[in-house]
């Protein structure tokens, strides 16, 4: 069942007027500000995952962006989503969108690359799960690597700031 399917689902309000190919997910609406972009499915597609994850853990984040994460080229249908949002990170798998980890971005102290392939996730605090306080996202391609550290990064100032 896709993801339209789902959240159309159950929905009492009568759809048989509506062309199939005019229903479409919701519009996402990015960060704090909620501003929009040009309609891209797959975004709405993980706004609606988002707020419904965890029985809704995470219905009041602001969708940042998502990236796909490839850790090994040799085996690209091992893929992840890294899924950004103002008030968490959250890491999924891409085929079942089953979620992995998540990090509140309070929790966030830095985030930094050793390699150009990997992410490290410098945690302001241990858990059971990071007693070594960090998270390392393996992403093999140097531009995503810089393009969610830049994304963090922006939101580590924006939280900051506020």
């Amino acid at each position: 069942m896709c993801i339209r399917d789902r959240y159309m689902g159950k929905n009492t309000t009568s759809t048989k007027n509506l062309n199939d190919g005019l229903a479409r997910l919701p519009r996402a609406f990015y960060g704090v500000e909620q501003h929009y972009k040009t309609y891209i499915e797959s975004d709405a597609e993980l706004t609606v995952l988002l707020r419904r994850l965890e029985e809704g853990k995470f219905l009041r984040d602001h969708y940042v962006e998502a990236l796909s994460v490839i850790p090994d080229r040799n085996n690209p249908n091992n893929a992840f989503i890294l899924l950004i949002s103002f008030e968490h990170i959250l890491y999924l798998s891409q085929q079942d969108r089953k979620l992995l980890w998540h990090i509140p971005t309070v929790k966030i102290a830095n985030v930094d690359t050793n390699t150009p392939d990997k992410v490290t996730i410098v945690l302001t605090e241990t858990s059971k799960k990071n007693p070594d306080r960090q998270v390392v996202i393996v992403t093999r391609d140097q531009r995503v690597t810089n393009h969610i550290i830049t994304s963090i990064r922006r939101i580590l100032e924006d939280i900051q700031q506020s």
